[in-house]
């Protein structure tokens, strides 16, 4: 039996989830591969990049399931366990393809399949019935087979449909009416209870309350002046409480606005294992994300005691990965041994611990050398890893303070992988600003750190914060929320504001 519906499948779909040919295959689908992404999958294999590499690999394995049942060259392909047949197509037509459209090139390669497949259904008996699809997480593929007049979309299985609420909705503003004993309650013990607040509160809002949610309680005191409190809501067996936030925190790093001090709340939590801090350029993350471990490190046995005082933490070692995609121009071969081709991506973090290294120390000034002395010492002792996710495979980290930075750059699956690698007594940041993708087959709506807020959001280990405010200068908060600024960007920092 023929399906009416064909989907033809980009090797950016099958990399980014193999489980597409299931997503896609129900009853009235039929997959197509395009042989020539069977051959671009094998070559990837052996690229040499890891990841692309790991990519690669989990999506033949999933087609290789699939191929186990039947020959996938056969013109009814094979049966899917979700009703639908996959097959391969070899066969391309290059007819069609307009000119200055070079027929050696892959994507191009598959727009030929896809010619090749209407001009087999227009002569067919069931041509009415038939309606092809490109399938492709490339945004110029897509462009190109639009101009080829070929029906086209991108994957969009698995993205999160409200991006928005998805990072603002982890902070809220609940009015308290006519009872001000919550004040008192919250400076007095430290918390105050839900069950004090029914009542006082709308419904409305105490519905959308959940775990580790940053909340802004306020009221007009006893003077008529309106008074805030910003507090965590947590879920206890005897019910919900919110958590007073101080203005201060253990450690010489102290928060700046609002959505820092609700930052720093959630990283000394000791309940909460994923704290997720999304943001804008200069807003903090890898600031407070790395001051934290620096704090938290256990160092007492350190040989650098005048930097190391007051580390006595109970983590041994600080795992932190960055993603080695490059922000424009790429500049091809860098030589040297791991940790220099990996140097230029570790810049940010090297530059991050000498600002807190003397910043640890007030006015006084630390010579240069000395504070490259701890970070080498740090490194070389293994106290401090930075590394690209490549090799992360069969790693576990016990007693680890885990940081994933800039995990926009992270596809879902990778990101799951390096999160499944923490081991016992071991903790997970993640930062990054779904409005700096620099992967191509990324969008704000499918990348790690927000898939992150929106699958954990709710879990009593999980808190997350956007931080809004651009803290590192007036200039770069200019520079972000106003150059060359798109409308939907303009909207997302209004909803943020």
């Amino acid at each position: 039996m023929l399906q009416d519906l064909v989907s033809v499948l980009d090797t950016n779909v099958l990399m980014y989830d193999p489980e597409c040919i299931r997503v896609l295959g129900t009853p009235e689908t039929e997959i197509v591969v395009p042989g020539v992404v069977i051959q671009e999958l094998g070559d990837l294999q052996h690229s040499g990049n890891e990841q692309k590499s790991y990519l690669a690999r989990r999506a033949v394995r999933v087609l290789e399931e699939s191929f186990t049942i039947g020959n996938p060259a056969q013109e009814h392909g094979v049966p899917l366990e979700t009703g639908g047949t996959l097959r391969v197509e070899l066969e391309m037509y290059g007819g069609d393809l307009p000119k200055g459209f070079r027929r050696d090139q892959v994507d191009n390669q598959i727009l030929m399949t896809c010619h090749k497949l209407m001009r087999s259904y227009r002569r067919g008996v069931h041509a009415a019935n038939r309606h092809l699809t490109l399938v492709s997480k490339d945004i110029n593929l897509r462009h190109r087979a639009a101009a080829c007049k070929i029906p086209v979309q991108d994957y969009n299985a698995g993205a999160v449909q409200d991006v928005a609420s998805t990072v603002f909705g982890c902070v809220s503003r609940i009015r308290v009416e006519n009872n001000v004993q919550f004040i008192t309650d919250l400076y007095g013990q430290g918390y105050a209870t839900l069950d004090s607040l029914m009542g006082y509160i709308d419904l409305a809002d105490a519905a959308q309350l959940y775990a580790n949610k940053c909340v802004h309680l306020s009221t007009l005191d006893a003077t008529g002046i309106d008074v805030s409190v910003q507090t965590i809501y947590k879920e206890t067996p005897s019910g919900g409480v919110f958590k007073y936030v101080p203005d201060t925190v253990r450690g010489d790093l102290q928060p700046l606005g609002a959505n820092q001090k609700f930052a720093a709340a959630l990283l000394n939590d000791p309940e909460i294992l994923i704290v997720n801090m999304m943001g804008i350029a200069g807003g903090g993350k890898t600031l407070h994300a790395v001051g934290w471990a620096l704090e938290n490190l256990d160092r007492s046995a350190d040989t650098y005691r005048r930097h190391s005082a007051a580390s006595t933490g109970k983590y041994e070692r600080m795992v932190i990965f960055r993603s080695n995609t490059e922000a424009g121009i790429k500049l091809g071969f860098l030589p040297g041994d791991m940790r220099e081709k990996f140097g230029p991506y570790c810049d940010p973090i090297f530059h991050t611990l000498e600002f807190l290294l003397r910043h640890k120390h007030g006015k006084e000034r630390i010579p240069a050398k000395e504070i490259k002395g701890t970070i080498d010492h740090l490194l070389d002792t293994g106290q401090l890893i930075i590394q690209p996710p490549n090799f992360v495979r069969g790693n576990t980290y016990h007693d680890a303070i885990i940081i994933i930075d800039d995990a926009q750059n992270f596809e879902v699956g990778l990101l799951k992988l390096i999160m499944s690698r923490a081991g016992e007594n071991s903790r997970i940041i993640l930062t990054g600003d779904p409005t700096q993708i620099d992967s191509k087959i990324l969008t704000a709506a499918d990348c790690g750190v927000i898939r992150a807020a929106h699958d954990f959001r709710g879990l009593p280990a999980y808190g997350g914060i956007y931080l809004s405010e651009s803290k590192r200068s007036y200039i770069t908060d200019l520079v972000t929320k106003h150059l060359f600024a798109t409308q939907e960007e303009k909207n997302f920092w209004a909803q943020a504001a």
